[in-house]
């Protein structure tokens, strides 16, 4: 076992030898962390496109404040690409976003809509949102503020594309002031991100309830809205409202739910062309049991009534379900289970059969493969027969998590085995861009005699070029607020004196280095923070390509 707590760096002769190959203010820097990706991750949303290419997004705090972060993979889980930032902004001062989402692709220009909510500096969550391309160009360098007026809060906003025009409807949930109960409001927005619409309040009139966690579906004919009401007073109950493509309204609000049982966290997919829609949620009907039930409806009305979705008598611990509609009005829901109160949460996926068929529910999988830690919050996305499902893991020992992900597909809805797995577990927010360059200088030792580390990219695995305005960097600078773990230390450039805070910035072993990376530790197998095993030390160039 190799001891590494502060990793080599480059000294600043090498700067030209660096500015030879590269650009201006790009050095060579030597990094190495043993478990990358240990800054929280949480909170994923997923769609998948008609080339069954899945996109994934989530909140990352890898910069030291909450960013979205996003990635593409085939259908098989290679990665197209790697890690990219979604909102266009992550400095700090911007404050925090969180609570993703992501419509499918759609209109003539192809593109999708990531929407999040935003901190800002004043503290007050707003919601935001970006355009981009089905290779993940964003359509604009700045993001748009989807949401106006006033200083109330607004949170967890959800996103739905018509997939014809390529117009997009965005709901959230907006505080009251001065009782800080929240209303559900929508608005729509053309294929540019231009605003189409006011904004509407969706819930009726009622300042004395909390109405939250709405979802969206967009269909060529429709807009119908989800969100979890407690007009009951006591326990929340899933109310709709259904809207025309233009956002005039529908009737009036629905129960979806049993209005005698407590029902939250709801979600909804359609079909574009036919209108069919079904709805998903858990409920606490009796007892302890915790059960995820769905309802279908047709363009023009129910088709039937609520059916529970987990199988009762091995799963009744199940919360947080999510649904994907598949081709032929059946679809698949995934949603997380404990299993016992003993046991840690994990990810199951479930087929569900046409209301036409003789029984509800097919055959059940298991989507994680590590179980030791919690697997929970899955996000689920389809595309005729295939799916994908993404979660949020906490396999790692400090429990800040990663985004995992999971295909899968339909093999026949008259067989007992009606879905199965497509391949193994994905670790979607740990994927390298292609292309990565290794550099390896093998003629002067690097190691400081003042520090008990080794320094030297001899002795330790290899450097590589990273350009100091790279995401790859500013995530390291920016996680100096993470309690017990060590940081990067700068030296003046003039990128880095322009974008970094006085307090990223110092001088290292008397300022001799341009950049000093330090591995943040938290890694699994028995290692402590700072080590890494031989195996792992050998690995560098592989890792990093």
């Amino acid at each position: 076992m190799r001891h590494l707590i502060a990793i080599a760096v480059v000294a600043a002769a090498f700067c030209h030898a660096a500015a030879a190959q590269t650009r201006a203010d790009t050095v060579k820097i030597f990094v190495w962390d043993n478990d990358a990706g240990e800054a929280v991750q949480e909170q994923p949303a997923v769609m998948m496109s008609p080339e069954l290419d899945c996109y994934a997004v989530w909140a990352d705090l890898r910069d030291g404040n909450f960013n979205i972060y996003g990635q593409r993979t085939t259908y098989d889980g290679e990665p197209l690409g790697g890690n990219f930032l979604v909102n266009a902004n992550p400095a700090a001062t911007w404050g925090s976003e969180k609570n993703p989402d992501i419509s499918a692709i759609g209109g003539s220009k192809g593109r999708f809509a990531v929407v999040w909510q935003d901190s800002l500096a004043s503290g007050q969550w707003r919601i935001y949102g970006r355009l981009f391309s089905t290779d993940c160009t964003p359509a604009s360098t700045v993001d748009l503020q989807l949401s106006y007026g006033g200083a109330a809060p607004k949170y967890r906003p959800r996103v739905a594309m018509q997939v014809g025009t390529g117009n997009f409807a965005v709901v959230w949930a907006q505080y009251r002031t001065p009782t800080n109960l929240s209303d559900i409001y929508i608005r729509l927005f053309d294929p540019d991100g231009n605003a189409i619409s006011d904004t509407v309040r969706v819930n009726n009139v009622d300042t004395l309830r909390l109405q939250r966690r709405p979802c969206v579906a967009f269909t060529n004919n429709s807009i119908i809205v989800a969100w979890e009401d407690w007009k009951n007073g006591d326990f929340p109950v899933i109310w709709a409202q259904k809207f025309q493509p233009n956002l005039a309204r529908v009737g009036v609000n629905y129960a979806v739910s049993n209005t005698d049982y407590w029902s939250e966290f709801p979600d909804i997919d359609a079909v574009d062309n036919t209108g069919f829609h079904v709805f998903a949620w858990h409920d606490r009907a009796t007892g302890a049991a915790r059960n995820v039930k769905a309802r279908r409806a047709s363009a023009t009305g129910w088709i039937d009534q609520e059916f529970i979705v987990n199988p009762m008598l091995l799963l009744n611990h199940s919360y947080n379900p999510t649904v994907a509609v598949l081709s032929l009005e059946d679809c698949v829901v995934a949603w997380h289970d404990s299993v016992s109160p003993e046991r840690s949460a994990e990810t199951f996926v479930r087929y569900c059969y046409p209301a036409s068929a003789a029984i509800d529910t097919g055959n059940y999988f298991l989507a994680n493969e590590e179980d030791y830690r919690n697997q929970e919050y899955p996000d689920i996305a389809s595309y005729n027969g295939q799916f994908t499902v993404v979660w949020h893991d906490s396999v790692r020992p400090t429990g800040r998590g990663d985004i995992m992900g999971q295909n899968g597909y339909l093999v026949t809805s008259a067989s007992p085995d009606t879905i199965r797995k497509f391949h193994a577990n994905q670790r979607i927010s740990n994927m390298r861009n292609a292309g990565r360059k290794v550099w390896y200088r093998p003629g002067k030792n690097y190691d400081n005699p003042l520090t008990p580390w080794n320094e030297d990219p001899i002795a330790e695995p290899d450097s590589m070029y990273i350009p100091l305005d790279s995401a790859f960097v500013r995530a390291f600078a920016e996680r100096n607020n993470v309690p017990g773990q060590s940081f990067v230390r700068i030296t003046d450039s003039p990128i880095l004196m322009e974008d970094y805070h006085d307090d990223q910035k110092s001088s290292i072993n008397g300022g001799d280095y341009d950049a000093c990376v330090m591995d943040l530790g938290y890694a699994r197998d028995a290692l402590a923070a700072g080590e890494i095993s031989d195996t792992q030390q050998d690995s560098l160039k592989a890792f990093a390509d």
